[in-house]
């Protein structure tokens, strides 16, 4: 009796024990499937993506003005340009910053002369044709356009050329006019060439002669007048002389306009007589 019950009694303990082991079994196999269902399994750190160490740069949501940001952002290899030349520019002397800023400022000076210059010159030659050289006028000529315009001259008289060692002309005339006030006297010459009269002009202002006499000369002709000639008298015959030998070649000179000779006026006797005749 004893020992069935004894042997009930260890059957019973083994049961226990079997059973307490397949419950923390079950207990063991529960929390595992826990962990699987609630937690990832952590990664292997060979599987582990690479993370840069570069700081993240937020996303910007494209917009209508990302255009322009995008132009304003420089790449780092300008910045690194850019903080070189500060960097080096930084590390000069306040004399040898002055120094550059002078150099530079005179390159600029250069530069802007260089430019107004060529520019200047680029319009002048545009605008201003070449002159036509006057023509070979006869004296003659001159002295008739000076009584067509109505000059009072008086004394008119040929000129020495060939006696005089002074000049190198080959014809010329003297003569005096006098209109109201106005008064003086004058030496008109003419030669075979432009370069001959220029250089008699050379002469007078050497010359103990001439020397205080007003000159004035267009082409082959030369014209001088007295020191005590009206200033008023001397413009005019100088105006009417240019007219006359720079009007053909000079598109823009004024001519002159020849003074009409008035008809005269019928005296008493004339009347009569031609009231007779009818």
């Amino acid at each position: 009796m004893s020992d069935e019950s004894n042997q009930e009694k260890k059957s019973l303990a083994e049961e226990i024990k079997r059973r307490r082991a397949l419950e923390v079994r079950r207990n063991i196999e529960a929390e595992n499937l826990k962990r699987a269902l609630g937690n990832t399994p952590a990664l292997p750190q060979s599987a582990k993506p690479q993370v840069s160490n570069s700081p993240r740069v937020p996303s910007i949501a494209p917009t209508g003005n990302s255009a322009p940001n995008a132009n304003r952002r420089s790449s780092p290899e300008v910045e690194v340009v850019k903080g070189d030349k500060r960097t080096a520019f930084r590390a000069l002397t306040a004399r040898q910053k002055t120094m550059l800023i002078s150099a530079s400022a005179g390159v600029m000076i250069l530069i802007v002369c260089v430019g107004s210059f060529l520019i200047m010159s680029g319009s002048a030659s545009a605008v201003s044709p070449t002159l036509v050289a006057l023509g070979i006028v006869n004296v003659d000529s001159v002295l008739q356009h000076f009584k067509d315009v109505g000059v009072p001259m008086a004394n008119v008289q040929p000129y020495d050329v060939v006696n005089s060692k002074a000049w190198n002309a080959t014809t010329g005339y003297q003569f005096n006019i006098q209109s109201g006030s106005k008064r003086g006297s004058f030496v008109l010459l003419g030669y075979a060439s432009e370069q001959d009269a220029t250089g008699d002009l050379s002469k007078i202002q050497v010359g103990a002669t001439y020397k205080n006499w007003s000159k004035s000369f267009g082409g082959n002709i030369l014209l001088l007048a007295s020191p005590d000639t009206t200033d008023s008298l001397w413009s005019d015959i100088t105006s009417h002389m240019k007219s006359y030998l720079f009007a053909p070649y000079r598109p823009g000179w004024p001519t002159a306009t020849p003074v009409a000779t008035s008809a005269p006026k019928p005296t008493a006797k004339g009347i009569v007589a031609k009231a007779k005749a009818n």
